[in-house]
């Protein structure tokens, strides 16, 4: 019997290191809405997560209109090399995320500024620590929480950006938008580089014109003589300096009666909205007083293409035939303010 011995032999591979990739989306872009800028100087709005836009500084305003909305980043964890889980694993899916500034050279009243002060929010399920800052004002953090698992699957988190956003004034600009961005970007593990995925996010505004208000003439009644009983009144309409004595009062001559007038000075073809501060407004002689009713010719109304619109005040004054005679004065305040 001839025995032959034979070699078994069998090639055994290592597992395939499971590797988790990792892709960034902005799911909403920053939009500020309509801002006010300054006549001169820069002025810095604040983006505060969800909705909340604010002044940091400068002599612009925010207007309530338009849409206001930070960032929503999206990370999406995608388990990798047929492995199951690995987005679920603690050595594959933990990731640093930068949120840095971008300057761009364009038309608008963001040409040469950049976003700064990043401040970001987790959203549900997402988990952020280590947050710290780069040399260049960029916002670095340590993100994970995902949880699906399964041969290949994904896990999208998220988290929202808010940030200060510059604008030129009107002697540096006359754009009517603010445009500019910043960027997000992936890193595979904690505190690792060079950048796994990353993306643009865009940051937008619509800018008005600063908004002004010049008094043209005051609110006049003109000379008056007191009923002799009862309360006489004195009427000042908005639509002319024509006024209206009655009740036992008498007009006298000397002073020219006059409605206040008001000229508003903004971006054109633009909505505003006008108020007076007081009304019953209290006049005074020495210690002695009446009583005026304040009354607006429009309180609201649109800038003309050339950006301006005018507005009257009128009133009555109310005169008791017990008021002690004399020059009564008092003063309000008129505002207007882009709606």
């Amino acid at each position: 019997m001839c025995v032959a011995a034979a070699l078994v032999a069998a090639m055994l591979a290592l597992p395939a290191s499971a590797q988790s990739s990792f892709t960034v989306q902005a799911s909403t872009a920053t939009a500020f809405g309509n801002l006010a800028a300054a006549a001169t100087g820069n002025t810095v709005f604040r983006m505060s997560v969800p909705t909340s836009v604010s002044v940091v500084s400068g002599a612009g305003g925010n207007v309530p209109s338009g849409t206001k909305t930070a960032s929503t980043i999206t990370i999406r964890c995608t388990s990798g090399n047929n492995a199951a889980q690995t987005c679920t694993q603690a050595s594959h899916n933990t990731v640093s995320v930068r949120v840095g500034p971008r300057t761009l050279s364009n038309t608008t009243r963001m040409n040469g500024l950049a976003p700064s002060n990043f401040t970001v929010t987790a959203g549900a399920g997402t988990t952020i620590s280590n947050q710290r800052t780069g040399t260049d004002g960029a916002l670095i953090f340590d993100m994970t929480g995902w949880t699906n698992s399964g041969t290949g699957t994904t896990g999208d988190r998220t988290f929202n950006v808010g940030l200060d956003m510059p604008i030129l004034g009107d002697g540096n600009s006359t754009a009517t938008t603010a445009t500019g961005g910043y960027y997000v970007s992936v890193l595979k593990g904690a505190g690792a580089t060079p950048a796994a995925s990353g993306t643009n996010v865009a940051i937008s505004g619509t800018v008005r014109r600063n908004l002004t208000v010049a008094k043209v003439t005051d609110l006049v009644f003109g000379n008056v003589r007191l009923p002799t009983v009862g309360t006489g009144t004195v009427t000042m309409p908005t639509a002319s300096n024509t006024r209206t004595v009655a009740n036992g009062a008498a007009a006298l001559g000397g002073i020219t009666a006059t409605r206040a007038q008001f000229t508003i000075t903004g971006q054109g073809s633009t909505a505003v909205a006008m108020s007076v501060s007081a009304s019953p407004l209290t006049l005074t002689s020495g210690t002695d007083t009446v009583s005026t009713t304040l009354v607006l010719s429009a309180t609201t109304g649109t800038l003309a293409a050339g950006g301006t619109l005018t507005v009257y005040v009128g009133g009555t004054v109310t005169l008791p035939s017990t008021a002690v005679g004399g020059s009564y004065s008092g003063s309000f305040n008129f505002t207007a303010s882009y709606n």
